[in-house]
């Protein structure tokens, strides 16, 4: 009963903020149809850096002009001593470094991507002729994110954002000094724990229902079936839900609580695969990708959008919720200890009123 009696009054409470309620709700719902829609138009480009010496002129620029003629792939002279820091730092996919021979030697953090440049430019039918590296765009557009995939990453990295601006209510009846007067109550920190998760879980499962209505009715190119998509966004915000709170009951102010959601779903989403590929990550990374929500979320959702359907296409589905019952249990631990230093027992409330 007063888990119920929690959920309908924050339900109360924040219907007399309707436009700050209205903003927390389509805020996401706008974005994400937006990242859709880019995400359908999205191909991969490849920015490569060219080392040479000054006797290799001529084939640079011939080199050059030929870039020119690709879509997407940019060709940019590089300094030989900056080779490995712009590697490091992601400025070039590749750098391609022209030999006294004049054949080419490429580097690159991506051994797959490496290996094609090398086998490409230095194949004997077409020695140093870019337009054959056209070949190697569309294989790296096969090889990156479906638009299902990134959309669905961006979905959980919003929903993590927007649920911890609803669960860091804790903290704002904790700065009001509500918690307190709840303290002097004889229901149990359980309850009204209860109440403040299911209000936030429902926030963002009615997020997660206008999103699919607005995707299947105006037909954006999600390229995945209504009831995948109700299964994989049910997930999404269950467990954008649960990180929500543990975040609230690891923090103590909503300063604190916002950052660290912020940063966590970032980092979800670069060690997940959101913004590149597994593959072409380092093994530590690999590894460590693991454990983390995104990455999961990625191979359940490429999974159900790679028929035919097997059992096994369902163990990327089974790995995200066990991660977030581990998180559930930790966020309700975390969050009833914490109230539960409020809550005062009632017969030692009681002889001290009688004081």
């Amino acid at each position: 009963m007063c888990t119920w009696l929690i959920f309908k009054k924050e339900w109360t409470k924040n219907k007399k903020h309707p436009v700050q309620l209205l903003l927390t709700l389509l805020l996401p719902i706008i974005t994400t149809c937006l990242v859709i829609l880019f995400s359908s138009h999205m191909k991969p480009s490849i920015h490569l850096g060219l080392i040479s010496e000054s006797y290799h002129s001529d084939i640079i620029k011939n080199l050059k002009e030929q870039s020119l003629s690709i879509p997407r792939l940019t060709l940019t002279s590089v300094d030989a001593d900056s080779l490995y820091s712009d590697l490091m730092t992601s400025k070039y996919a590749a750098i391609i470094k022209l030999k006294a021979d004049n054949t080419f030697e490429a580097f690159s953090l991506d051994a797959g991507l490496r290996d094609r440049l090398n086998a490409l430019l230095n194949h004997p039918t077409n020695l140093g002729e870019l337009p054959i590296l056209s070949n190697l765009l569309e294989n790296q557009s096969e090889a990156s994110l479906s638009t299902a995939s990134r959309s669905m990453s961006f979905i959980f990295l919003v929903m993590i954002i927007t649920a911890t601006l609803l669960a860091v209510s804790i903290h704002r009846e904790k700065a009001d000094g509500l918690l307190t007067r709840y303290g002097l109550s004889p229901h149990h920190a359980l309850s009204y724990v209860s109440g403040f998760f299911l209000y936030n879980l429902g926030m963002t499962l009615l997020q997660t229902s206008v999103i699919a209505s607005l995707i299947f009715v105006f037909k954006l190119p999600l390229d995945i079936s209504l009831p995948s998509f109700i299964l994989i966004g049910s997930l999404i915000s269950f467990s954008s839900s649960t990180l929500a709170f543990l975040i609230v009951g690891l923090t103590s102010n909503e300063l604190s609580a916002s950052t660290l959601a912020s940063s966590i779903g970032l980092l979800l989403s670069l060690l997940g695969g959101a913004f590149l590929p597994l593959t072409k990550m380092p093994s530590g990374f690999q590894f460590i990708s693991t454990f983390t929500f995104t990455r999961w979320l990625i191979e359940a959702t490429d999974a159900l959008t790679s028929p035919p359907l097997t059992t096994s296409n369902y163990l990327p589905i089974g790995a995200m919720l066990l991660l977030t019952l581990i998180m559930l249990f930790l966020a309700f631990a975390l969050n009833v200890k914490k109230l539960s230093t409020h809550h005062i027992n009632p017969q030692k409330s009681e002889s001290c009123i009688k004081a």
